[in-house]
């Protein structure tokens, strides 16, 4: 439920951008894997996105700029047979537009 620390050199990235690039739009997409309840992994996923918002947002990003949605267990990018492939598709995604 953190944001790992890995994660901020792209956040800040992208703080950079949309202060760059003002009229630009930003979807943010979170994702969970296949394990565990349904409606918790869709709570999670929605948890996730908003705290990316929340962070770019308390970093300079315009609120109005940005979508933030949870998708829970769905648009998987690999496999859920394995533990190792289930973490690639516990993801946040963004989209500028």
């Amino acid at each position: 439920k953190t944001i790992p620390a890995t994660a901020y050199e792209v956040l800040d990235n992208v703080v950079d951008f949309m202060k760059e690039n003002p009229s630009a739009l930003l979807e943010i997409r979170a994702y969970t894997d296949s394990a565990g309840d349904p409606v918790e992994s869709l709570n999670i996923s929605k948890y996730r996105a908003h705290r990316i918002r929340d962070y770019l947002k308390e970093t300079g990003v315009d609120p109005e700029k940005m979508t933030a949605e949870g998708h829970g267990a769905v648009n998987f990018l690999e496999s859920t047979r394995t533990e190792s492939l289930r973490a690639i598709n516990r993801l946040v995604e963004q989209r500028i537009l």
